[in-house]
């Protein structure tokens, strides 16, 4: 295993790609509502297909990027042409798309660090940049985090080139990733601004290559405001829009704030057992190797981030691929100071941890994405067609809404919505249908309600699809058990 190089082994990549592709099927709907209302729906009004009061508030602020919605805008105007309508089959290539790009980053990173790696760990390093656990979700998600991150990831490939030889083609390489990264995700300009410095002090770059990457940058984001006024209607500078917006009047926190030790416990707590072992690596490696770029990378980032009141989870995605490296060389250091006596309890440590990956694996590539309200569209999408159909729901669990602004782009014409206060209140078609197919949605939180039993056997209600499998549901109990309460279960009635 210690000979093991990806480029000889077409059988690996071939594994990754169909993994990352079924993934991409799989985790359809969005991570977040941003994800979806502020690139999808944009893309959607450009073509289009959305009114402007359908919008999110950040649409008529103009704070978002232009970038990423436009290229969704670019994929959608293609698809129109070509008689595609499909809204599941359209997100699924924008998900298809991120994997690809995602495999093709991971694949020049995992590459740049060859020779700074331990031969016998490389093999490690190489699976757990494409299978930690929570990695394929994430990287296959079309959202300004991912595509932020990705772009990061492939600055850092040519950080640790230019360090070897400082080409001009890796240089302008360099500055146009590092701007195409604080284009998707303006928050990465916290990760640039530490690496620029890296660059300078610890690289001893010189003023002639700075100059080329910072000339480059500012290309990036001249380019980044052309798109904002073309895709705005008017002279838009989105990056200082969304300083203003966020930070100056800080309406971010007005979606939740939290302390600023939040993404300490963010980190411990969302990647499971590998959680610990995150922070353990960040800090041998802060003893142990206080000069490398991610380190520097990583410091203003977390800085900025923590005196900010809003927080999210989602924030950290762009610096998740570099989990893998941290790991891998917090293990490097770690192994050097256990006694040879020890060594057979780290195989018994690594086993275990591997089949923990594999349980998340399979959670995270077999279910939807976020709330999974869209793979239960998905379903009635799927197999009822354009059969007229009623969708009967408690209040608040409608699948093709979530927040205030309109989810035009899986909303369907066949499906009528029907909000019930009282499940004692649903009633079956009784005879002849005339409205078509009658399905029933209930959340698994609800499953137990007496009215629920009352209503099955009155109505002769039959089960016809779960958001989660029972097997997922069992997974999912070694991670976080309130996903179990996200499940949504469909019924038909005869």
């Amino acid at each position: 295993m210690a000979k093991f190089k990806i480029e000889n082994s077409g059988y690996f990549l071939a594994i990754v790609v169909v993994i990352y592709v079924i993934v991409a099927w799989n985790s359809s709907g969005y991570h977040h509502w941003d994800e979806h209302f502020q690139i999808i729906e944009f893309a959607g009004f450009k073509a289009g297909k959305v009114q402007a009061s359908e919008l999110a508030w950040e649409y008529k602020a103009q704070i978002r990027s232009a970038l990423q919605p436009s290229l969704c805008f670019l994929l959608f105007k293609g698809m129109y042409a070509i008689g595609i309508e499909s809204p599941y089959l359209m997100a699924f290539l924008l998900r298809l798309i991120s994997a690809g790009l995602a495999i093709w980053v991971i694949n020049r990173f995992v590459e740049s660090q060859r020779l700074l790696l331990p031969e016998n760990l490389f093999p490690y390093f190489i699976f757990l940049s494409y299978f930690l656990w929570f990695l394929p979700y994430i990287n296959v998600r079309f959202s300004s985090e991912s595509w932020s991150g990705l772009c990061f990831l492939m600055s850092l490939t040519l950080v640790f080139k230019c360090a070897d030889q400082p080409k001009l083609a890796r240089l302008l390489l360099l500055g146009v990733a590092l701007g195409l990264s604080i284009l998707f995700r303006f928050q990465s300009a916290l990760l640039v601004s530490g690496v620029l410095i890296w660059l300078m002090v610890v690289g001893r770059f010189s003023y002639r290559n700075m100059l080329l990457i910072f000339g480059c940058i500012l290309m990036v984001l001249l380019l980044g405001i052309g798109v904002d006024s073309w895709f705005y209607g008017s002279a838009s500078f989105t990056l200082y829009n969304y300083f203003e917006a966020n930070i100056l009047q800080d309406i971010a926190s007005s979606f939740g704030t939290e302390p600023w030790y939040q993404y300490l416990i963010y980190t411990f707590k969302a990647p499971g057992i590998f959680g610990f072992f995150i922070i353990l690596s960040l800090l041998i490696l802060i003893l142990k190797n206080p000069g490398h770029v991610c380190l520097w990378a990583l410091f203003p980032f977390l800085l900025v981030h923590a005196l900010i009141p809003h927080k999210e989870l989602r924030f950290l995605f762009p610096l998740a691929n570099l989990v893998p490296l941290f790991l891998i060389l917090g293990y490097q250091y770690l192994r050097a100071l256990f006694p040879k006596k020890y060594t057979l309890v780290l195989p018994v440590g690594l086993a275990i941890i591997f089949c923990y990956n594999l349980c998340g694996l399979i959670v995270t590539s077999s279910r939807g994405a976020g709330l999974a309200k869209v793979a239960l569209t998905t379903y009635i999408y799927q197999h009822y067609g354009k059969q007229q159909v009623q969708l009967m729901y408690p209040e608040g669990a409608n699948p093709y809404q979530d927040i205030s602004p309109q989810n035009t782009f899986y909303r369907h014409a066949s499906v009528s919505l029907i909000a019930l206060q009282d499940l004692d209140k649903f009633k079956g078609p009784g005879g002849k249908n005339e409205q078509g197919k009658v399905l029933l949605l209930i959340p698994a939180k609800s499953i137990d309600d007496p009215a629920l039993g009352r209503l099955l056997e009155r109505e002769h209600l039959h089960f016809r699809y779960q958001t989660l499998t029972p097997f997922v549901q069992q997974l999912i109990r070694f991670y976080d058990t309130t996903l179990n309460d996200t499940n949504l279960i469909l019924y038909e009635s005869e």
